[in-house]
């Protein structure tokens, strides 16, 4: 695997990816939208994509997490780091859980906070955020009822 030697210094092999001669905003596209789903697509098919994948799940912070490589957005390389098990083509396409308060109220239950649910549901923030206040709500009810 290719070590990085300077903050500007790009692993050799990144002269090969099909990302660098494309316009750099396409792989920060809005999740979600046909511009992310085009960007994943020329990522999948790269003939550098396996370096791609090691090298940010390597070197990326989690709180830098931002944009398309190894051909996963940012909250699917999330997903990836809480199930190290996975390869990371087995991310691809994962079913977002269905955006219901009871779904986030039960990550919640688990454990989760904001962050943990936006990862862990590849929702976006602001779904995520709409859910949360009915979602405590639920949680206060059913702790009152086995009360």
């Amino acid at each position: 695997m290719a070590e990085i030697t300077g903050a500007l210094t790009p692993p050799p092999w990144t002269e090969d990816a099909r990302c660098a001669r494309s316009d750099p905003d396409a792989w920060h596209a809005d999740i979600g939208t046909a511009e992310e789903a085009f960007a994943k697509a020329v990522c999948r098919n790269c003939p550098v994509l396996d370096e791609c994948a090691r090298w940010v799940m390597a070197t990326e912070k989690p709180r830098d997490r931002w944009g398309i490589f190894g051909g996963m957005s940012a909250p699917e390389r999330s997903y990836l780091d809480r199930h190290p098990e996975l390869d990371y083509r087995e991310v691809w396409g994962r079913p977002q859980l269905p955006a219901t308060v009871e779904t986030v109220a039960d990550l919640i239950e688990r454990g989760m906070g904001f962050a943990d649910v936006v990862a862990e549901t590849m929702l976006c923030r602001a779904t995520v955020s709409k859910l949360m206040v009915p979602a405590r709500s639920l949680l206060d009810r059913r702790a009152r009822a086995a009360a």
